[in-house]
């Protein structure tokens, strides 16, 4: 070993113990495959030690690599390394549940949003109305006046309106029911009136505030509904062979802990997530 002023020195047995100890944890990687390969598989580890220079002509060495060998119960050979490679089965991969060419938009939105998911969000927005109520008195005027329970149906409506906003782009949310012939919308009148959705769009709840503890979870009003959502994608869509990794802002500009700037990206204030995407079709298991 070279030492500050440029000389070297035999190292000790004690400090060549030490360097395997320092070793173990960069090579216990490699003991994974034991049990996997064939008994006549070779590992390479000649970066890492030269059996025929160091051992031979260093007899502490030699001790403690036959001491490393004894605690472990590895025998290392050199030469080049070949993993035991699976073969990939695809019969399984795809779609997995039951759809069709005939199926409707509200049967594939039913996978992933079935009625006892909206049951339960309906259940959590009326107990939330009643919690409103109890804790503020609502003045004559008030559109809480006018509330009444919610159902599956109607959310169904209410999602659908909303994410038809995201298709038909105005400057408010009341524009959507305007009479002016320039701007109207008339479809969403159709299904609902102004007044209904911002009621429900105001008292919307997801998840029971009576056993939510301050600062355990973050997404705790989200919570049953992230999990059911990784649950359904895992159990409609198996991926293909190829898939990939990679990071993606949501787009939110909204009060929010853990919302994050990213310069780089097109909406760069978001909320930051990672994404499994199949590369054959797209979809995100």
């Amino acid at each position: 070993m070279a030492s500050a002023s440029g000389t070297s020195r035999v190292l000790r047995d004690e400090e060549l113990l030490d360097y395997y100890d320092a070793l173990q944890s960069d090579l216990s990687d490699l003991s994974d495959f034991e049990d996997d390969c064939d008994g006549d598989a070779v590992y390479n580890t000649s970066a890492v030690i030269s059996d025929s220079d160091s051992d031979e002509n260093d007899p502490p060495a030699q001790a403690a690599s036959q001491t490393k060998r004894q605690r472990t119960g590895i025998q290392w050979h050199s030469g080049k390394f070949v993993p035991k490679i699976h073969r990939f089965n695809d019969e399984k991969s795809g779609i997995s549940v039951d759809i069709n060419d005939d199926c409707t938009v509200l049967d594939f939105f039913k996978l992933f949003f079935p009625v006892h998911i909206m049951q339960h969000i309906a259940n959590e927005t009326n107990k939330y109305y009643i919690f409103l109520s109890q804790k503020i008195e609502p003045s004559p005027s008030s559109h809480l006046q006018s509330w009444k329970n919610t159902t599956p149906e109607e959310l169904y409506i209410f999602f659908a309106l909303t994410m038809l906003m995201a298709r038909v782009k105005k400057l408010t949310i009341a524009e959507y029911w305007s009479k002016d012939p320039l701007i109207s919308t008339p479809q969403f009148a159709d299904y609902m009136s102004r007044d209904r959705y911002l009621l429900l769009l105001r008292l919307l709840q997801f998840n029971d505030n009576d056993t939510q503890i301050p600062g355990e979870e973050r997404l705790y009003k989200l919570k049953p509904i992230i999990d059911h959502l990784r649950k359904s994608f895992g159990e409609v869509f198996t991926p293909f062979q190829n898939i990939c990794i990679d990071e993606s802002l949501i787009l939110f500009q909204g009060h929010l802990l853990f919302l994050q700037y990213i310069p780089s990206k097109r909406h760069r204030f978001g909320i930051k997530v990672f994404v499994l995407c199949d590369c054959e079709t797209g979809f995100i298991p």
